[in-house]
């Protein structure tokens, strides 16, 4: 449980915070121009997800080492799946519920696709480049 609270899930859980405030911040400023509570999510993730690439990249995990465009490519992919599922469950919420507020339903959706994003950045994204070392096979870091 400790290494939970302190290892990278909780520098993860940091920069999703950080995610869920621009995203949310960019969602209330377009709904304030009067953009639909659709169009303007689609606006809110795309800039959120480079916020937490460029969060993950610097503070949660070690760069992949293979480029920073395949890892960024790698990272839009996967959040693109995670964004899906947020996005989902943020739009039935709106659909089901009709909330006066759109707080809630982000907040919702964002918990929900925080496990499986946080899965595909560790495993997927930033994994870490194996090198040859004689027979053995040992993790670059």
């Amino acid at each position: 449980m400790r290494r939970l609270l302190t290892g990278s899930f909780a520098r993860y859980c940091v920069g999703g915070a950080l995610g869920f405030a621009v995203d949310a911040g960019i969602v209330l400023l377009l709904e304030q121009l009067a953009m639909d509570p659709f169009t303007s999510r689609v606006f809110s993730i795309i800039i959120a997800i480079a916020v937490t690439w460029v969060y993950h990249r610097n503070v949660t995990f070690t760069p992949a080492g293979d480029g920073i465009l395949k890892e960024l490519g790698r990272y839009y992919v996967s959040n693109a799946l995670g964004a899906g599922v947020n996005y989902t469950v943020y739009s039935a919420w709106l659909i089901l519920f009709a909330p006066k507020h759109l707080i809630i339903p982000l907040a919702v959706a964002s918990i929900v696709a925080l496990a499986f994003n946080y899965v595909m950045a560790k495993f997927f994204v930033f994994r870490a480049k194996k090198v040859a070392s004689g027979s053995r096979m040992k993790r670059q870091r």
